[in-house]
């Protein structure tokens, strides 16, 4: 009864952890799509997905713990496998909270700029409440064309707006990859405590001792049986005298295993 309630709490807390880190990964996978950041949107899309491939991989084991109690080297390398690429994910998403971040983001307001992608940059600015890049008329939306009598202040007469989107765009990813971070953080936690389990269900099940050593105690005593021909194993101990004391007496001699026999 004890166990099935451990068993009942561990599963409703592993439940709920993977419900909330996979709801994490959803809500940063909408900002990608809805702020246009330049991150790929697979670290959010595998955030989603790691919680859940983690939760089943912790419960295996505490579901069926006499099968997992063998050396069965495929789970095991599941487990490392999924820890390795968690770990990468983590170091990937790095640059995304750092200096290094300014760099990535002019670099993609630059390409949506040369490519005359205005409808993107637009939805940046209305999403963000901001106009231009690095400064109010920095490649802002509506692009500036004389031929067509639009400004380099277009965007701040149509929507006036008073900041650039600059910090507002990197801040917007920078959340985002620290969100990310926490459910991978969380996928390695649990990796890491199914590996522990696995472990401890192992060893305790090559500790627990055997029908054959319950029945006969030590495991000197009932392995030490002899090979008799014609007769396959003998039920004789080779460490507990078969013959009585009163017997041996009688016998004027100490008595061996051959007077069983």
């Amino acid at each position: 009864m004890l166990q099935s309630r451990k068993n009942l709490l561990i599963l409703t807390s592993s439940t709920s952890a993977a419900f909330v880190l996979t709801l994490l990964g959803i809500m940063q996978l909408t900002k990608v799509v809805h702020f246009h950041l330049p991150l790929p949107t697979v670290f959010p899309t595998l955030a989603i997905a790691f919680p859940s491939v983690a939760l089943v991989l912790f419960l295996l084991p505490i579901a069926s713990s006499k099968v997992f109690s063998t050396r069965r080297l495929f789970y095991p390398a599941i487990l490392v496998g999924l820890l390795v690429v968690a770990t990468l994910f983590v170091g990937l998403l790095a640059p995304y909270l750092s200096y290094v971040t300014h760099a990535i983001h002019e670099a993609a307001w630059q390409r949506l700029y040369a490519s005359k992608n205005e409808l993107v940059v637009e939805k940046i600015e209305q999403s963000l409440k901001c106009c231009g890049f690095a400064s109010l008329y920095d490649r802002a939306a509506p692009f500036a064309n004389p031929a067509d009598s639009v400004a380099v202040n277009a965007c701040v007469l149509k929507y006036a707006y008073a900041d650039s989107c600059s910090e507002k765009w990197e801040h917007q990813s920078a959340v985002v990859a620290e969100w990310c971070i926490v459910v991978f953080g969380g996928v390695l936690v649990a990796t890491v405590a199914s590996l522990l389990y696995t472990i401890y269900v192992y060893k305790s099940k090559v500790l627990e001792p055997s029908a054959c050593e319950a029945r006969h105690g030590d495991r000197a005593t009932w392995s030490h049986r002899t090979r008799l021909p014609f007769a396959g194993y003998s039920t004789i101990d080779r460490t507990t005298p078969s013959v009585s004391s009163e017997n041996s007496a009688l016998l004027g001699r100490p008595a061996t295993n051959a007077d069983a026999i």
